[in-house]
């Protein structure tokens, strides 16, 4: 069994990653786009820590699940994937839904919302299977470890 403190930490270093390789992905398209002789290098490291800032509330909703899952053979690694996959965008459309209900001018959910929905299900979608693969991977290495005999 994997302890509870390498889970946790498995669960931010798959946050932190997918967080990065999204980012270079978004600065790579939004560099292919625009193909202007400006650089645009210097917006990557403040967009990388917005992207993290903004994932972290979907990190400490999921670290309940990440403390009580111990079992992920079989068709729960595809549940717990769906699952952890949901989170981001779920938690982007509950502050959508709350920012329409608590603005008395809002005329629905704005067009800036549906990216950043889109975003979430990115990172949530590659955090949640990086989170399992370092799993399932340390759970392998723990099977496999010999038990200490009683001397």
């Amino acid at each position: 069994m994997v302890p509870w403190w390498k889970r946790l930490f498995f669960s931010f270093l798959s946050v932190v990653v997918s967080c990065l390789v999204c980012n270079a992905l978004l600065a790579l398209g939004e560099a292919t786009v625009n193909s202007n002789a400006q650089s645009n290098s210097g917006e990557f490291l403040p967009g990388l820590a917005l992207v993290l800032l903004c994932s972290l509330p979907g990190w400490v909703l999921a670290i309940p699940v990440v403390l009580m899952v111990t079992n992920i053979r079989g068709w729960r690694f595809w549940m717990y994937w769906a699952i952890g996959s949901a989170i981001g965008p779920l938690l982007m459309l509950g502050v959508a839904f709350y920012e329409f209900l608590t603005n008395p001018r809002s005329a629905g959910f704005a067009l800036q919302v549906n990216p950043l929905i889109g975003l979430a299900a990115a990172i949530s979608c590659a955090t949640t299977l990086v989170y399992l693969l370092l799993l399932r991977r340390a759970q392998r290495a723990a099977a496999e470890k010999p038990a200490p005999s009683p001397e």
